[in-house]
């Protein structure tokens, strides 16, 4: 996004369902773009299906799912994706530290608390295990 904002494009990302897109306005209509398909254009039926292969099921998308994204709506989603990765692999420091950035950008998330709690007692636990 930064390199097309670089060379004069108005690129904004928009989080799909499961998958990162970025829109440009071109010749008067937004076109839209899929950074993780080698950059190519990408129209609503070809983002459906991106969509539904990425959750496994068949994906309707609305107006609403083209939103572009905000700035602490991007760095919140690459967390999130962070704290799945570290999680999945039972990372638990790394997993609390993400959690812990992600409570700077939504303060007093009930589910973040939670989840903050449950890598606290994992991570404990962890280091009772090697002493």
């Amino acid at each position: 996004m930064e390199v097309g904002r670089r060379v004069g494009l108005a690129i904004e990302g928009v989080g799909l369902p499961a998958h990162f897109v970025v829109t440009a306005p071109v010749d008067g209509g937004d076109v839209v773009v899929d950074p993780f398909g080698g950059g190519r254009e990408i129209n609503r039926r070809e983002a459906e299906a991106i969509v539904a292969r990425a959750v496994g099921r068949p994906v309707k998308l609305t107006e609403a799912h083209f939103a572009r994204a905000t700035r602490s709506g991007i760095v919140a989603r690459m967390l999130n994706n962070l704290k799945g990765v570290y999680a999945q692999r039972q990372e638990w420091g790394k997993a609390l530290a993400v959690i812990d950035r992600l409570l700077v950008i939504q303060t007093g998330d009930a589910a973040l608390l939670r989840e903050r709690s449950a890598a606290l007692v994992r991570l404990h636990r962890t280091m009772a295990s090697r002493n």
